[in-house]
């Protein structure tokens, strides 16, 4: 690969590629892209041209999940992890989120991002639990890339990468995008619920009881008339 600036009359996509500013996977998606905004012209020539042969001796040496850690860890690993959680936990919830909207996805403009920072394929990500997705499409180099990929690669990597990187900026913006896609399904009844509201002698008796007003997992809602609590 030899970098060299696009010739008169040269088309966008082949010199790019020529250059290694793109692989053979992502080709026809960057077409495709151009086509709808002749914008992503200026997009592709900023792009860093990547040395290929280094670029696939460092993906052969990283470290990916074995079909063990797959099976173990199915929703870190997935596409749309978060849509896959919701849905093994409340079917009914995303089925009407869903006829309202398409479920947000990890990046905002899809499941996996258009390219990355280093130029690497954006199909490598998916060997990555989902948390470590975005800080790889970031990284600056294919070294640095692969190296969080390899880090978070082994049998622990989906607990660690959780652990490290949950926080990321990119991340936290997914969780909230999600959350909010499916609290807009939630009926007036679900959210008077959630928040302690709900009538009847079984919701009043569970809001007398301290573990679920003030457990872990929800916050304390108490309302108090005089000295009682209701």
């Amino acid at each position: 690969m030899t970098d060299r600036p696009r010739r008169p009359g040269e088309d966008v996509i082949a010199w790019a590629h020529d250059t290694g500013r793109i692989g053979d996977a992502s080709t026809q998606a960057w077409r495709d892209r151009l086509a709808a905004d002749p914008a992503v012209e200026q997009t592709l020539a900023s792009l860093t041209p990547v040395d290929l042969p280094r670029l696939q001796q460092l993906n052969n040496q990283v470290r990916r999940p074995s079909a063990a850690v797959l099976a173990a860890n199915a929703t870190a690993y997935a596409r749309n992890p978060l849509l896959d959680e919701a849905r093994a936990s409340n079917p009914q919830l995303v089925a009407r989120a869903l006829a309202n909207a398409p479920a947000p996805t990890l990046f905002p403009t899809g499941d996996l991002p258009a390219f990355t920072a280093a130029g690497i394929d954006p199909q490598a990500l998916l060997n990555a639990p989902w948390q470590a997705r975005h800080p790889i499409a970031e990284a600056t180099t294919a070294a640095a890339a692969y190296k969080v990929m390899d880090e978070y690669g082994g049998g622990e990597g989906a607990a660690m990468a959780a652990m490290d990187l949950g926080g990321h900026r990119g991340n936290h913006e997914y969780e909230q995008r999600f959350r909010n896609w499916l609290g807009a399904a939630l009926t007036a009844e679900e959210v008077l619920a959630a928040l302690g509201w709900a009538q009847g002698d079984e919701a009043r008796a569970a809001r007398r009881d301290p573990a679920v007003r003030y457990g872990p997992d929800r916050p304390a809602v108490a309302f108090r008339r005089g000295n009682r609590i209701r």
